[in-house]
């Protein structure tokens, strides 16, 4: 203010006007315009520009609202935090109604803590982690569940490209170099996760396959680490096939069903695993009884039938077809 005054000054304007001038410039400071992602800065945002700090800005959406953006939402991500825009703060100098925007946000973290009205705060997971700048725009979907984990070797190592599936929604993804994975949009409730992947166990490339429950809430449901165990009930080398198939997939690609992964169970328990040829097809030695094949593959949802091997000189046959996600 002492600054303003001596300024006003200086260029001759009266003593009795200064304070008028003054105060009107301090007005027209507050109506400076957010950066990109709209307003709803609350204490992440200096407004002073980047400085080379990390900005994050995005919008809040309700998964369970028909994704409609949500006003007033607490945000925090990496020791920052702000409100988005209600109805009454958006508009075209500010910003859309869910959005907001974090200046100062500390690099490398990839969750944000969102607290809608009324509701319990949820933690959301997003990509790519922070990085310096002006980050990419995130949306942080809320009261829907996501679930991440990472899948290692019974060495205690990263498998990647990993087939790992959600059993409940079909959903399947690979694993990223590190082993981790992530789902979106897993409904809330306990939730049977399947990985299959391949592993040198010291003399040779096997394929591991490993199950694990978890109860799904809204927002990350942390997985944890999940350990493959070896197939070691392995098709005796030479003897006759007792089930074959061949996966193929919906979309017309050809032998798109090639590397596909498969687990064979009985009574509900992994019995055998294997890999889909470059054809597609697969094949079995196993005793008579009742089999549920399962077929897996990064891009298309998990496909499973049922098929009983009843004469051990006759091979019985399952074909699947996998969706595409």
């Amino acid at each position: 203010m002492t600054f303003l005054k001596n300024m006003f000054r200086k260029i001759g304007v009266p003593g009795a006007a200064w304070a008028t001038l003054a105060a009107a410039a301090v007005a027209l400071s507050s109506l400076a315009t957010p950066g990109c992602g709209g307003g709803g800065s609350g204490s992440g945002d200096d407004g002073t520009g980047t400085g080379g700090q990390a900005v994050v800005f995005g919008t809040v959406l309700d998964s369970r609202n028909g994704d409609l953006p949500v006003g007033g939402a607490r945000v925090e991500i990496g020791g920052r935090v702000g409100t988005t825009l209600t109805v009454d703060q958006a508009g075209q100098d500010t910003g859309a109604v869910g959005t907001f925007r974090l200046t100062g946000v500390q690099q490398g973290v990839n969750t944000a803590t969102v607290t809608a009205p009324g509701q319990e705060a949820q933690t959301i997971a997003f990509d790519p982690p922070v990085g310096p700048g002006t980050n990419p725009e995130i949306e942080l979907i809320i009261n829907i569940g996501q679930v991440r984990g990472r899948i290692l070797n019974p060495a205690g190592q990263p498998v990647a490209a990993a087939t790992v599936s959600i059993v409940s929604t079909g959903d399947t993804v690979s694993t990223n170099d590190d082993g981790t994975f992530r789902f979106d949009f897993v409904p809330s409730g306990e939730t049977r996760i399947v990985a299959v992947g391949s592993f040198n166990n010291g003399t040779a490339t096997v394929i591991g396959i490993a199950e694990k429950t978890v109860a799904v809430v809204n927002g990350v449901t942390e997985a944890g680490d999940i350990t493959l165990t070896e197939d070691t009930n392995t098709n005796p080398p030479g003897a006759p096939i007792t089930l074959r198939g061949r996966i193929t997939t919906s979309d017309g690609i050809a032998n798109a069903g090639a590397g596909a992964n498969i687990i064979l169970r009985r009574n509900g328990v992994q019995f055998e695993a294997t890999v889909a040829g470059a054809d597609g097809s697969y094949a079995f030695y196993v005793p008579v009884g009742a089999y549920t094949v399962e077929a897996f593959k990064a891009g298309y949802a998990v496909k499973a039938g049922d098929v009983t091997v009843s004469d051990p000189n006759n091979p019985a046959a399952l074909d699947l077809v996998l969706d595409p996600q």
